[in-house]
């Protein structure tokens, strides 16, 4: 077991992964070459590289559209008012990292995500972990903060910034 592991109770966390997989439904398909093609002309119709042109997101508007036409009755599921934890997966940007957009490439992740590690050393002598300040290389521990103008130039120029806001 590694250090890394913040619960060191693997039971616990095996428990609680399946709950909440046990929410979730996944159902494998593989589409014949009919079913293919009327899925490629389906996400021909949505931009690409949109969530809506995932195989996900087209599969379910062909099975919405074909339940309208057949007549079949369907609700919209309505959304627990309980207090209790939600679903990790509930919204509808999530989806497998086996399946991708029909482009077939990985969006750059933005914000939060591209923003690289302080890394400055620590008490410990270990690299800080914390996200660097937007910007910066390190975080707001490590001098990625600013602590105000250090010139007269710059001292005249916060005052004259701050004198407009009033």
């Amino acid at each position: 077991m590694s250090d890394d592991n913040l619960s060191h109770d693997n039971d616990r966390a095996n428990r609680q992964q399946r709950a909440r997989r046990s929410r979730m439904v996944r159902i494998d398909y593989m589409p014949g070459d009919h079913a293919r093609v009327v899925i490629e002309a389906k996400r021909a119709t949505c931009r690409p590289g949109s969530i809506e042109a995932t195989n996900s997101a087209v599969i379910d508007a062909i099975v919405t559209e074909w339940a309208e036409l057949t007549g079949i009755e369907y609700t919209q599921i309505d959304v627990s008012m309980t207090t209790g934890q939600q679903p990790e997966l509930s919204h509808h940007f999530a989806r497998a990292y086996d399946f991708d957009s029909c482009s077939g490439e990985r969006s750059a992740p933005l914000g939060e995500a591209t923003r690289r590690f302080c890394g400055a050393r620590t008490r410990k002598g270990h690299p800080c972990r914390a996200k660097a300040e937007p910007g910066k290389r390190r975080c707001k521990w490590h001098g990625g903060r600013s602590t105000g103008p250090r010139t007269p130039e710059g001292k005249a120029k916060a005052l004259k910034n701050l004198s407009k806001r009033k």
